[in-house]
Parts: structure tokens; C-alpha cells; sequence
């Protein structure tokens, strides 16, 4: 496989079906930080231009995970893969997690118990 940058700009590439993951491009996919250093510093700058307006964030883990196997799968080679991630996995789809907190009772007596009854 060709590991040379080959889209001119970073591209969001969109999953529709989170159960069946697949790799639409191979070749110019994975490259090293030194080759993709303009579209990191560009991607860095087009993510809050893209999503700055969401209002609702739902995000996968799973799915990510497993699309990123099968990219180096297919790439027929060695690599690894890091993920930095800020929030439970809570939308629709494999390892969703559930929100183990009920917002019913934030601000309420019950929290205050159980927050401050605990022994340190």
C-alpha cells in the first residue's frame, strides 16, 4: 500500500451502518505525523468550524476502534492506534454505555447524601 498523503485536504469520512465497519479508502489513508503534518494543523483548525454549532454530542467508541483495525488491516501493515476520549460512549450502537448518574436527582437532598455520607 501507498503511505503518501493523497487527499489534498482532511476529509470526514462518515460510517452509516456502525455494526458492519468498513475501509473506503486504502492507499494515502495511514501516514506518518512528519507526512500529514499541513492536514493535522488543518484538521485541528476545520473540527470547531465543523462542529462548533452542536448542540447535542452523542459519540462511539466501539465502532472507532474497530474501524481502526480494519484500516491496518487492510493497509497490511504494522501500526497503533491511540485514542484520546473525553466523554461516555452513549449514542445508539456497539458499546454504547449507559449514564449511570439519574438526572432527576442532581441538585436534590439524595445527592447531597450520598456525595458526602461517604467515609474517605
Amino acid at each position: 500500500s501507498d503511505h503518501t498523503p493523497k487527499l489534498p485536504q482532511p476529509a470526514m469520512l462518515v460510517q452509516p451502518d456502525m455494526t458492519e465497519v468498513f475501509v473506503p479508502i486504502v492507499d494515502g489513508f495511514l501516514v506518518t505525523v512528519d507526512e500529514a503534518q499541513a492536514h493535522l494543523k488543518a484538521l485541528m483548525e476545520l473540527i470547531p468550524a465543523i462542529h462548533g454549532q452542536e448542540k447535542k454530542a452523542e459519540c462511539v467508541m466501539l465502532p472507532a476502534i474497530q474501524a481502526g483495525g480494519a484500516a491496518l488491516k487492510a493497509a497490511n501493515g504494522p501500526g497503533k492506534g491511540i485514542m484520546f476520549h473525553s466523554s461516555l460512549p452513549v449514542a445508539p450502537g456497539p458499546g454504547q454505555l449507559k449514564n449511570r448518574e439519574d438526572k432527576k436527582l442532581l441538585n436534590t437532598d439524595k445527592v447531597r447524601f450520598f456525595v458526602f455520607s461517604k467515609k474517605r
